[in-house]
């Protein structure tokens, strides 16, 4: 990641836009959903240490040379698990990104602040009723997420 980035810095364009940035900041999940490509991976697991994606963030913002249009903070696990998600989001605020996190809403209780601070947040809710959600977002409960969401708003 950090070659690429470097790459970009030694580039004679003018500015480099870059429309999506991803870190994955999570490889865990507290569902088991049965869509998930997360249930092939061999680093399942696995969570970024806050001084390696300062280094990364850093790396990106030392040029004005790339124009970042949106870092998500998600691609296969459920950001809210990582403990140190204020941390994170109010770093990249500081650093005035466009953050996208993708959520299942379990943790929006715990990071209410944070999350009010995204540039978009998005709630993956699958399913059309109890049934189907419960069924496709293992072992996640309807109404618990309901009730979450209902309390972050």
């Amino acid at each position: 990641m950090l070659k690429v980035i470097t790459d970009l810095f030694k580039s004679k364009k003018k500015k480099t836009v870059i429309n999506t940035v991803i870190i994955d900041i999570v490889s865990v999940c507290n569902a088991k959903c049965p869509f998930c490509s997360r249930n092939y991976m061999t680093l399942k697991g696995k969570m970024i240490d806050f001084e390696d994606l300062k280094k990364i963030v850093d790396k990106l913002m030392r040029s004005d040379k790339i124009d970042i249009k949106e870092l998500r903070l998600y691609a296969t696990g459920e950001p809210t698990l990582h403990p140190q998600l204020d941390k994170i989001i109010n770093y990249l605020k500081e650093k005035n990104l466009p953050i996208c996190v993708s959520t299942n809403c379990s943790g929006l209780a715990k990071y209410k602040h944070s999350l009010a601070l995204v540039n978009h947040l998005q709630f993956s809710i699958e399913g059309y009723d109890k049934e189907s959600y419960e069924k496709l977002r293992y072992p996640l409960k309807f109404e618990q997420t309901i009730k979450n969401l209902e309390e972050f708003t």
